[in-house]
C-alpha cells in the first residue's frame, strides 16, 4: 500500500486562514445580525472559558476537516 504524504503546514495554514475568516465573518460582517438571529444579546459578554472551550473545540474541528480533505485530495490524485 502506497504512503500518503500530507503538508503539515498546508493543514495547519488551512486552520489558522479559517479561524481568521471565521473571526471576521461572526463579528465584523454579519456579528450582529447573527446573534440576533440566534436570540443572542449581542452586547452581552460570555464568560471567558465558554469562549475559550469553543475556540479550542473549534480549531481541532477545523484541523480534522483540513487533515481528512488533505488526505482525501492525496487519494484521489491521479498523477502519484
Amino acid at each position: 500500500m502506497p504512503e500518503i504524504q500530507i503538508n503539515c503546514l498546508a493543514v495547519t495554514a488551512t486552520v489558522m486562514v479559517n479561524v481568521v475568516f471565521g473571526f471576521v465573518w461572526f463579528t465584523i460582517i454579519f456579528g450582529r445580525a447573527w446573534a440576533n438571529e440566534m436570540g443572542f444579546d449581542p452586547d452581552g459578554k460570555k464568560e471567558t472559558s465558554e469562549m475559550i472551550k469553543g475556540m479550542a473545540l473549534m480549531i481541532v474541528g477545523n484541523f480534522f476537516i483540513a487533515w481528512v480533505l488533505a488526505k482525501n485530495i492525496a487519494v484521489w490524485n491521479p498523477e502519484t
